[in-house]
């Protein structure tokens, strides 16, 4: 396909200065057809303000309140299908791009193969903490492990030595950079907006690898990413409140007897030991509210904001 339009999707609330790098990493791509859209869910920082300021012409959504990951990115989804966009790329708000970074996923999606790739992710590295900080993984793409959690990505935390740097298929691509295929949305639908965020982008790759389509990590993709800024970083009640509910979630939906049995007894019954191991630490809330969005879920409940524990 010769220069397709690539729509790329920052969705925002109350992202900080890392929205004004985030938009201004996209605005430098190599790409000579990407299409920046800025959705807002109803940020109370100034983050929006700061990036109309500082880029005039750059494209906004206001959504005027906090829709969730998938409501939020949904309404951007109906807008680029609206307008004919060949690929729609979702970008955290923490996240920045390296300038090849587009081109090099449209050149995976669109390598030799069939059945063809509807989804790619890039590699993502964690944001350096020290000048002396060797470049950690943060996702060489995911695989669908059912251990405490459902879903695990490949190489966290590990230090980039170029082991996830060959391109392969993935069981999905997170959500924090994720290159999808016009396609694949008509065929499979949007984001399921019932997991507000958290398992939304598993479930769309699962979607789509049932569609027929792969689901494919590209490393000559890289982008950066400062994690989890706009819940306060990985551990906190908010996060694991929706990953414990949106995993019971993803088992209902896909879980084989297997799975539901490996997540009862890493996921369910682990929550007693790491009371004991967190509240030593301090982070009994976070398993509290890891059990009670478990809890929520075996009820059959949607996450809602004011459900989600602060």
């Amino acid at each position: 396909m010769a220069d397709p339009l690539v729509m790329v999707l920052v969705l925002n609330w109350n992202g900080g200065d890392a929205l004004v790098a985030c938009v201004e990493s996209v605005r430098k791509q190599t790409h000579p057809r990407v299409r920046l859209l800025v959705l807002d869910n109803g940020s109370t920082d100034g983050s929006l303000d700061r990036v109309i300021e500082r880029f005039p012409d750059v494209e906004v959504l206001r959504n005027g309140a906090n829709l969730g990951y998938c409501d939020g990115n949904n309404r951007g989804l109906e807008r680029a299908l609206r307008d004919r966009a060949d690929f729609v790329l979702l970008l955290n708000n923490d996240a920045t791009l390296e300038p090849d970074a587009v081109s090099a996923m449209v050149r995976a999606i669109d390598a030799d193969g069939a059945p063809p790739a509807g989804i790619v992710g890039p590699k993502i590295l964690w944001s350096r903490r020290g000048p002396d900080e060797p470049l950690r993984i943060w996702s060489a793409g995911g695989e669908d492990r059912v251990r405490q959690n459902v879903g695990e990505l490949r190489g966290n935390g590990e230090i980039d030595r170029g082991q996830f740097d060959r391109m392969e298929e993935v069981g999905f691509v997170p959500g924090c950079a994720l290159l999808v295929r016009r396609e694949v949305l008509e065929k499979v639908g949007l984001l399921d907006p019932d997991y507000f965020a958290y398992l939304e982008d598993m479930d769309l790759c699962r979607r789509a690898r049932d569609a027929g389509f792969r689901v494919r990590y590209a490393p000559e993709a890289r982008v950066v990413h400062d994690a989890s800024r706009s819940t306060g970083g990985g551990y906190t009640p908010g996060r694991k409140y929706l990953m414990g509910l949106n995993s019971i979630r993803y088992l209902r939906k896909y879980g084989t007897p297997g799975q539901w049995l490996a997540f009862s007894v890493l996921g369910i019954a682990g929550l007693a030991p790491a009371l004991v191991v967190e509240s030593v630490r301090g982070n009994a809330r976070v398993v509290c509210a890891k059990a009670k969005g478990i809890w929520h879920g075996l009820l059959g409940r949607r996450a809602e904001p004011g459900m989600i524990p602060r």
